[in-house]
């Protein structure tokens, strides 16, 4: 598949910016299963030249061009997405889960599954690891707002106890755990990184009040957050890195509640 799709010539004949519209146009219109003919009226150019064009860029004409961009398309999520088969399918355009397997295991002489199995590709550690992007994406975007774990099970659309099993066979930890973790980490590269005030910084991370950030940081870490600050920017910066202070840092001391 790969070798088919890599052909070159060595003509200089035909245009590179067609053969680049057309995959763009490819990769928008995969999932709907497009014939050549949407192509050729979608880039306004007569058949021959477009066929012309694929032929001296992989050495396949356009209709075969396209069932090996669907193919390539399939098996890359196949490898590197946790979707299922059926979800597959219809991303590259097949109007359904029996037509791609029917279509895959005459390419493989296997389904789609026992490919996976076959390619050494945990199904499940692909899941975890997607959940986990998507909360972390989440936590990324609300920082500034204190969001409980429910409400970041219920905007991922699983339950809270799914999503505090994903979080603690990846990191080891519990989900309310992990929430009040990353903020520690983003109040600490802040203190260490920028010369925010104390205030904004504590708005930024999703507190009221400076005091607080303040309370928090006192509470665990005998320091407050000014404290903390020039303990980074000191001679001891390598030994009081914020990686390591953030681990003795509980923010959720001081406003369980809120977390």
């Amino acid at each position: 598949m790969e070798r088919m799709l890599e052909y070159k010539t060595n003509k200089k004949d035909y245009d590179e910016p067609m053969m680049l519209q057309l995959d763009e146009l490819i990769a928008a219109h995969l999932h709907e299963g497009k014939l050549p003919d949407f192509y050729v009226k979608q880039m306004g150019i007569e058949q021959y030249r477009l066929e012309k064009c694929v032929m001296a860029h992989h050495g396949l004409n356009l209709s075969k061009y396209l069932v090996a961009k669907r193919n390539a398309e399939a098996y890359r999520l196949l490898l590197e997405s946790d979707l299922q088969i059926k979800e597959i399918a219809f991303a590259v355009g097949f109007s359904g889960g029996g037509a791609f397997c029917k279509t895959f295991k005459m390419l493989e002489g296997t389904s789609p599954e026992a490919y996976r199995v076959k390619m050494g590709i945990d199904i499940q550690q692909l899941q975890k690891e997607s959940l986990m992007a998507r909360l972390d994406g989440l936590i990324d975007k609300e920082m500034d707002r204190l969001r409980t774990a429910t409400l970041y099970a219920r905007e991922l659309n699983v339950c809270t106890k799914t999503l505090d099993n994903c979080v603690r066979k990846v990191h080891g930890i519990g989900l309310g755990r992990y929430l009040q973790q990353r903020r520690r980490q983003e109040a600490c590269r802040l203190l260490q990184e920028t010369a925010l005030p104390i205030k904004e910084i504590s708005k930024r991370i999703g507190f009221l009040h400076a005091s607080t950030l303040s309370k928090a940081f006192k509470v665990s870490g005998g320091k407050k957050p000014k404290e903390v600050r020039a303990v980074f920017r000191s001679e001891n910066l390598n030994k009081f890195t914020c990686g390591k202070y953030a681990g003795t840092v509980t923010l959720a001391a001081a406003d369980r509640t809120q977390f």
